[in-house]
C-alpha cells in the first residue's frame, strides 16, 4: 500500500533526479507519460491482483490445468475473461486518477511538452480568463466523452460477464 502513499510531486521529482540529464526523454512528451504511469501503477496493480485471488478463480484455472490446457489458453482462455471486468475498473481508475494528477504533470511539463492542464493553469495565473474558459471547455469536451465511453465499456462487460 507504500506506492499509492507517495504524491505526485515526490516521483516527479524522483523522474527528474534520476532522467532530467536525459534530454531527448525530458524534452518528449513520453517522460510526462513515465510519470504518470508510474504514479498510477500501484492502483491499477491492486485492482488486478485482488481479482487474481478469488477462490473460485483458482479453482476455474485448476481445473484447466487438469483438462490439460497450457499456461497460455489458461491465461489468454481463462484468466483473462475472468478478470476482465476488473482490468476495466482498473483502466477507469487509472484513467481518472492520471487526469486529476496537476502536480505530477505540471513538475515535468517543459516549454516543448505544455499539457491542457499546465495551460489552464497558466492562463488562470496570469489573469486570462477568457483563455482559461476555453482550456476548461477543451478540456471538458474531451474527457467528458471519454469517460463515458470507458464507463459503457465497463458496465457492458459487467453484464456480459457479471464479476
Amino acid at each position: 500500500m507504500l506506492p499509492v502513499a507517495i504524491p505526485g510531486l515526490a516521483t516527479a521529482l524522483a523522474l527528474i533526479l534520476a532522467y532530467g540529464n536525459v534530454n531527448f526523454l525530458r524534452q518528449s512528451y513520453g517522460f510526462i507519460l513515465i510519470g504518470h504511469i508510474l504514479f498510477t501503477l500501484p492502483f491499477m496493480v491492486r485492482t488486478v491482483c485482488s481479482a487474481f485471488q478469488r477462490p473460485d478463480l483458482l479453482a476455474i484455472e485448476e481445473a484447466a490445468r487438469t483438462l490439460g490446457a497450457s499456461f497460455t489458453q489458461r491465461f489468454l482462455g481463462v484468466l483473462v475473461p475472468a478478470i476482465f471486468p476488473s482490468i476495466l475498473a482498473g483502466i477507469l481508475m487509472v484513467f481518472t486518477l492520471s487526469i486529476g494528477e496537476f502536480n505530477l504533470t505540471w513538475m515535468l511539463h517543459t516549454p516543448l511538452t505544455r499539457t491542457l492542464p499546465v495551460g489552464l493553469a497558466d492562463s488562470y495565473a496570469s489573469m486570462r480568463i477568457e483563455v482559461g474558459s476555453a482550456y476548461t471547455l477543451i478540456f471538458i469536451l474531451v474527457i467528458l466523452p471519454i469517460l463515458w465511453v470507458l464507463q459503457g465499456v465497463a458496465n457492458w462487460v459487467q453484464n456480459r460477464y457479471g464479476n
